[in-house]
């Protein structure tokens, strides 16, 4: 992707020959080489730069503006800002805004915020997009549909699928409780905060129905291989073995459980899980097949019916 963005610029930008940096303390331009500095464009490091289209640039030290992109070469400093799309070939601490993607070859990144796409070497603070997020370390957060960094052991990635190359968490899990009888779980994300997918069957107390889950939980590491989390996950509980609108049951499950690591790939966990059970009321008054083994609390509220109760949960890791 990245070499793809090069060579786009390549495209749109003239190349200029080696040279030295010249310093400007002020550009403005429509896009180069139709600007201020002209054909000098790309050797030339700019305090400031204001371009009505796109710019391109040696450098910038505190200020660079461009209403589709902007490009420098070999640094940058300060704020980047662009409707659509910032390069810098190298980030000084500077802060990338756009609408669409940021891209930092090398260098520290505290703040990038895009629409689309932030692609950071080491990002200090924050990277938030509404898409994807690529870094090589973190030590700070990524927001994100999709967050990859490359060394888990600092950052936090916080979405829907986040993967650390290094120092992530991969784990199937085997695991049964009295809320959903027997589930089968993948964890991928780091120990600060995972994604949690799920699927499983009941059968104890109803006839045979399926579920589907999504959830998020944190690990806590204690001496001795033992640890505990805290997870909340919530499941649709299919109705007739049918998953639908309007007659899919949910649970919603907060589970603390204590484990214990065995050896290098095992685990074994147990602990209490709260559990909301939701369930659309019928035409005829009823709630469908029952969630609860016993019932702590429950609650009618429109067409709705609730009800919530404690139990256990327990089960293996593999990883």
């Amino acid at each position: 992707m990245i070499a793809a963005l090069q060579t786009l610029l390549l495209v749109l930008i003239p190349s200029d020959a080696v040279a030295d940096d010249k310093e400007r303390l002020f550009q403005f331009g429509l896009f180069p080489p139709i600007s201020s500095n002209g054909s000098n464009s790309g050797r030339t490091v700019n305090a400031i730069s204001v371009n009505l289209i796109g710019g391109y640039s040696a450098g910038t030290r505190i200020f660079e503006l461009g209403s589709v992109w902007n490009a420098s070469r070999e640094f940058t400093k300060g704020l980047q800002l662009a409707g659509l799309l910032n390069w810098s070939g190298h980030s000084c601490n500077s802060i990338q805004i756009s609408g669409a993607a940021n891209i930092a070859a090398s260098g520290d990144s505290p703040l990038q915020l895009a629409g689309l796409l932030n692609v950071g070497d080491n990002i200090d603070g924050l990277q938030l997009s509404a898409l994807v997020n690529v870094a090589k370390t973190v030590k700070g957060v990524q927001i994100g549909l999709i967050n990859y960094m490359e060394d888990g052991e600092d950052g936090v990635s916080i979405g829907l699928i986040n993967v650390a190359r290094h120092n992530g968490k991969y784990e199937f899990e085997l695991s049964f409780s009295d809320a959903v009888n027997t589930i089968l779980s993948f964890r991928l994300g780091t120990d600060r905060f995972y994604t949690i997918f799920s699927g499983g069957v009941n059968y104890l107390f109803s006839p045979l129905e399926y579920a589907a889950g999504l959830g998020f939980g944190t690990d806590i590491k204690w001496k001795k291989r033992w640890s505990n989390q805290i997870e909340i996950q919530a499941f649709g509980i299919s109705n007739g073995k049918r998953f639908s609108d309007s007659s899919t049951d949910s649970i919603i499950q907060l589970r603390l459980p204590v484990c214990k690591e065995f050896s290098r790939h095992f685990k074994l966990f147990a602990g209490p899980a709260v559990n909301l059970g939701l369930q659309n009321i019928g035409a005829d008054g009823s709630a469908g097949i029952p969630l609860a083994p016993w019932t702590m609390w429950k609650t009618r509220w429109k067409n709705m019916y609730a009800e919530s109760w404690i139990g256990l949960s327990v089960g293996m890791r593999f990883f």
